[in-house]
């Protein structure tokens, strides 16, 4: 496991030489609940997702025990680049037929949700303007938008990607509950 963390990728080769081609790809969850693919998105390892991806054909589609894909895992922790190959190699998703960085988890939370919550901007733009996410709401009702600014990131709230029409915040017209929005975006 540590190989999927640090990136030694002659490691991980000669690790699944001996694993038959059919149990590589498996749904196989490792001690933090999460597939080799988790692991190594969790950790920013680019090469190793590629590796996973192109080579060991796992798909990016995965599911951790908090029904969270790999995308998931990797805006939750910033990586961007790892967020970008994973939206580039995946497909709606059967079952919903949603886009992978709009699949739901268990608490549904989107890549979005996730990105916004830790602050990382970088990934919440990417999200919005390239992949086009929607804001959903997760379990407890809340917008990508809310759970930023309750966890005090309001650099995302002031995001310029954020649609502006007549001095209201598009997302937060007609609601008059999300005074903590229309508190943090910049109106201007």
């Amino acid at each position: 496991m540590q190989a999927f963390a640090t990136g030694d990728i002659a490691t991980l080769k000669a690790a699944l030489k001996g694993i038959p081609v059919f149990l590589r790809a498996t749904h196989y969850l490792d001690i933090s609940n999460g597939t080799l693919l988790h692991t190594a998105a969790k950790h920013g390892q680019l090469e190793v997702t590629k590796f996973l991806v192109d080579e060991v054909h796992y798909s990016v589609e995965m599911l951790d025990y908090n029904s969270r894909t790999p995308c998931h895992v990797a805006a939750e922790h910033g990586h961007l680049d790892i967020v970008r190959f994973i939206c580039n190699h995946s497909g709606p998703i059967i079952e919903q037929n949603v886009p992978i960085a709009d699949k739901k988890d268990a608490h549904k939370n989107t890549a979005l949700h996730l990105a916004s919550q830790a602050g990382h901007m970088e990934v919440v733009q990417y999200l919005m303007e390239e992949q086009k996410c929607k804001f959903h709401n997760n379990k407890d009702g809340d917008t990508a938008i809310d759970v930023a600014a309750k966890n005090g990131k309001n650099a995302i709230c002031l995001s310029k990607k954020i649609q502006r029409r007549k001095g209201s915040c598009t997302l937060c017209k007609n609601r008059t509950l999300r005074l903590s929005c229309l508190h943090t975006c910049n109106l201007s």
